[in-house]
């Protein structure tokens, strides 16, 4: 290597932090192992330099240089290693049998000084042996791997052909795309299956969902999580041990395990959002989401997102995949407006999975054969008759179904939940009628109640003196958009004459009854503990 200093500087820094390299195994996934732990990628190695040591760091620029640049880091520690005798290399030609029928690609797509390679193999598999220490294992130089290397544009396609295929690029060019999507291995199982599902897993769906509109739902939305992508937010909103990780399970091994990640609520809440590029199924488990998070997960829902990574700059669009579920134990950790299109709540079971009919020995079955591929107990013909078949049936023909939404009766449970202060406030009042039947309240019989009327009532009504309402069109929308448990539609406003509706409006009850979702946690905060709670209330008027 040309450059010394940096060589120079990472010794000065091992001395300095009292470590020393006890060796560098270029053919190994994790080379580098240090005095102080156990081996480590340089990816790991640079990142500890930034985050553990960035104070020290700042004395050796030779070395601080290198940091951000992998490939430049790897060169200075192998230097370093070969100086200082803790190199190991395996002779020219000396590579191990699982890496000689592999193929040799180089990535066209980096913006870098220096190629950058990696190996596959013929089915398309990336190893995990990086692209240098394999030319080091072959013998080759740089000049041999460019003329020996298929020249190729990495990318995560999951809906593509395998391997590599050619398309033209968006400079009008054709490219060869190397598709690095790994597909879950059921997909590649040529034995003939049972028309059915396994009778453990067609057990723990019919558990889960009580409802059959919903499982006929919940099969839909899998296959176009599997096949397509489905483009809401499945909502398992339920108590804890019903069955909803067992469940996430089975849905990871239908994806492959390299698809499905668990999702962090600072994918959310920050711009990092890393985890939405190669996957197609991300897993939100006890996730509480707010009205100051929907504009970062409606983003989530596009065909093309910009992707950020931590100390990468965005891109400018990255085509995405992933169908997200989302689950937790309490509704009001769910934020749904009335007139949401990107959630669909399914109604979960309130029985134990364990109390609900499957035995210990079934649960166990289905928890083994789906839980990893590395478990000997994995079962990949049973997790095959499970995607076949779901591949086969699970895809319905309900024409309300396309873009996979769903409102049943826990979305409007979670839109009650979700109400704001004032929201609850205008429908109980309008509900009970409770200090609108007073001579300052205007009341027309074919339009309803005049709400500035009823807004000046409510807001000097006992305890309500602080509250506040918006202005009249957003509180309009509102009553708009508002439904029973039932998803009936409940109220009809009409522009006051004259007036925009920005002004003042009327508002009017459609029905005579309906339930609306009384929230437990919420009366226990106000201090009615000993007070029975229903979960739905019934107003007659």
């Amino acid at each position: 290597m040309s450059e010394v200093e940096p060589v120079v500087h990472l010794s000065k820094f091992l001395e300095a932090i009292n470590v020393r390299v006890v060796s560098y195994d270029p053919s190994k996934v994790r080379p580098l192992k240090l005095s102080t732990g156990p081996a480590c990628t340089i990816d790991k190695f640079a990142s500890s330099l930034r985050n553990e040591y960035i104070d020290k760091l700042f004395q050796f620029p030779g070395l601080a240089s290198c940091v951000r640049d992998t490939e430049k880091l790897r060169q200075v520690v192998e230097e370093y290693s070969r100086e200082n005798n803790a190199i190991r290399e395996r002779g020219a030609g000396d590579v191990p049998e699982e890496l000689r029928d592999v193929v040799l690609y180089w990535d066209v797509s980096k913006d870098t000084k220096d190629p950058y390679f990696f190996i596959a193999t013929k089915e398309g598999r990336t190893c995990e042996v990086k692209g240098y220490p394999y030319l080091r294992m072959r013998g080759m130089d740089i000049d041999s791997a460019i003329a020996t290397a298929t020249q190729v544009v990495p990318e995560y396609r999951p809906r593509s052909p395998t391997n590599t295929f050619e398309e033209i690029g968006g400079s009008g060019k054709r490219v060869t795309i190397f598709n690095k999507y790994s597909p879950p291995p059921w997909k590649s199982y040529r034995g003939k299956l049972p028309d059915e599902l396994p009778k453990e897993f067609e057990m723990l769906v019919h558990h889960l969902f009580p409802f059959e509109v919903e499982r006929e739902f919940f099969f839909h939305w899998l296959y176009g999580s599997l096949f397509d992508r489905a483009m809401t937010f499945l909502v398992l909103c339920g108590n804890p041990g019903v069955g909803k990780n067992t469940l996430k399970l089975v849905m990871r091994a239908l994806h492959g395990e390299p698809n499905a990640v668990d999702g962090k609520g600072s994918t959310l809440r920050e711009r990092f959002n890393s985890q939405l590029s190669e996957s197609t199924l991300i897993w939100f488990d006890e996730l509480r989401y707010t009205e100051e998070t929907e504009n970062a997960m409606k983003e989530m829902q596009n065909d093309s997102i910009s992707i950020e990574r931590k100390g990468v700059d965005a891109s400018k669009s990255t085509r995405v995949y992933a169908s997200t579920v989302i689950s937790n134990n309490k509704p009001r950790d769910n934020f749904i407006a009335f007139d949401a299109r990107k959630f669909a709540p399914l109604q979960l079971t309130e029985t134990r999975l364990e109390n609900g009919g499957m035995s210990t020995r079934q649960i166990d079955r289905l928890v083994y054969a789906t839980e990893t591929t590395t478990r000997p107990e994995y079962d990949l013909k049973f997790v095959a008759q499970i995607g076949r078949w779901v591949e086969k049936h699970g895809r319905s023909n309900s024409p309300e179904w396309n873009r996979y939404e769903y409102r049943g009766p826990m979305f409007y449970k979670l839109a009650h939940t979700s109400m704001t202060r004032w929201q609850k406030r205008a429908v109980r009042a309008m509900l009970t009628q409770d200090g609108l039947t007073g001579p300052k309240v205007i009341y027309d019989s074919t339009r309803g109640y005049l709400w500035s009327t009823v807004q000046e009532v409510l807001t000097k009504k006992n305890s309500d003196r602080a509250m506040q309402f918006p202005e009249a069109s957003t509180v309009k929308s509102f009553f708009d958009v508002f439904a029973g448990l039932k998803g009936e539609r409940v109220f009809k406003t009409t522009p006051r004459s004259g007036e925009d509706f920005v002004t003042d409006f009327y508002v009017k009850l459609l029905v005579k009854s309906f339930e609306v979702h009384k929230d437990e946690e919420e009366e226990v905060k106000r201090g009615n503990k000993k007070k029975e709670v229903k979960d739905e209330e019934t107003y007659d008027l």
